[in-house]
């Protein structure tokens, strides 16, 4: 299990991780934060939308897009 110092990226990982795993829930976070330009231990809540949409664009192969979209309206406001 990870433990962020950035409480919106825990929350991120503690949604993700029950579905997809440890290894991929933390490869998401940093991945999907980087593509947009940011790391993942400083997400903060104007990234949320821009951020959810990467990982739900991530996830639509893994989960489904009905899944991956639930997951996106999560992030978009989990912290």
């Amino acid at each position: 299990m990870k433990v962020y110092t950035n409480t919106c990226t825990q929350n991120i990982y503690d949604l993700l991780a029950p579905m997809i795993g440890d290894l991929m829930a933390r490869g998401t976070i940093k991945s999907r934060a980087h593509a947009i330009g940011i790391n993942e231990e400083s997400i903060t809540p104007d990234d949320l939308p821009r951020l959810a949409t990467e990982i739900k664009n991530g996830l639509v192969i893994f989960l489904g897009t009905a899944a991956a979209e639930r997951i996106e309206n999560k992030i978009a406001n989990i912290c």
